[in-house]
């Protein structure tokens, strides 16, 4: 047996929960949008508030540096945040910063959706991995079903994200977009990320096997 086939309980947690994300992860991907819709609020200038979100997303990086933490979360933010501006730039309209998270949100949303239905779910590999148990899961029911619920609730957060912040982009509705994005980013990824962690960590935690 491995190592990580011999881990407690504890160390299962710990890990699901990094398979899941972790606060200051959230926290460098949430400032640099934040940083955005407040200063195009306030200015209504799309260069200033491209720049300004261009420098929140590098002192995160640069705090995060200082801490010794994963760049993996500031690294995404960094190239989400170059692309949402090049895209911002290249039509000249302001709501077009947040098309590129519209988009890859629509992805997840489809992806995440057709593994559920053919009972395949994402975060049962995702987790999965993590814990060295890439494919294997897939032959125990409990770990399917877990990870079959908790996929539901991602599925759910994507749909909605498309249900609100859709309309507001077609308005052109930039502030009210922007507000959305973040209100339905970190908060909605933390609290759906603990739905599926108290689903999945019955089922994955080694006293379950």
């Amino acid at each position: 047996m491995t190592d990580k086939s011999q881990m407690d309980n504890d160390d299962a947690a710990v890990l699901m929960k990094r398979a899941l994300g972790g606060y200051r992860g959230f926290i460098a991907t949430a400032v640099p949008s934040l940083a955005f819709v407040v200063v195009w609020v306030i200015t209504n200038d799309l260069n200033l508030s491209l720049i300004v979100s261009l420098v929140a997303a590098g002192i995160s990086a640069i705090i995060q540096i200082i801490l010794r933490d994963t760049l993996q979360h500031v690294i995404n933010g960094l190239i989400g945040i170059a692309i949402s501006a090049a895209a911002a730039k290249f039509t000249g309209k302001p709501e077009d910063a947040f098309l590129p998270g519209l988009v890859i949100n629509v992805t997840y949303g489809i992806v995440y959706f057709i593994a559920q239905l053919i009972r395949k779910p994402i975060l049962g590999f995702v987790v999965g991995g993590i814990l060295g148990d890439l494919t294997s899961w897939l032959k125990d029911p409990k770990k399917v079903q877990a990870a079959w619920i908790a996929g539901w609730f991602w599925v759910g957060l994507f749909a909605l994200r498309m249900a609100i912040q859709t309309p507001l982009y077609l308005a052109e509705q930039v502030a009210a977009l922007g507000i959305a994005r973040v209100a339905m980013g970190w908060p909605g990824f933390l609290l759906v990320s603990a739905l599926s962690y108290k689903v999945m960590k019955p089922a994955f935690s080694r006293r379950a096997q």
